[in-house]
């Protein structure tokens, strides 16, 4: 699963790619260039930007933008695994409510 931030649209939009894909996280930031405070704007309320570059991304924004998936048992069991793995790795904040992400950019199409 991807967070997708685009940031060629206003106000910028925040979505999740795939959120039935627990095998992967990242933040795919859409934009005509890398603009880490615009991205830093738009992810204010789902998570945060790290001085290294990585995001974080808090556990209940992607529970939010999973929508009705979030209600699924199944689901859930699969993203706390994820969560669990994340943790093992030191990809989780000290504590222990965002998971670290990734950012890649990508100009638009």
């Amino acid at each position: 699963m991807d967070v997708l931030v685009d940031l060629t649209v206003a106000p910028p939009s925040v979505s999740l790619a795939d959120p039935r894909d627990l095998g992967s996280f990242k933040v795919l930031a859409q934009a005509a260039q890398p603009h880490p405070t615009e991205l830093s704007r738009a992810l204010d309320g789902v998570g945060t930007i790290a001085e290294d570059g990585n995001a974080f991304i808090t556990v209940d924004a992607v529970r939010r933008l999973a929508g009705d998936l979030a209600a699924d048992p199944d689901w859930n069991a699969g993203l706390d695994k994820m969560l669990a793995y994340a943790g093992s790795k030191g990809w989780m904040d000290p504590s222990g409510t965002a998971i670290q992400a990734h950012v890649e950019w990508a100009r638009p199409a």
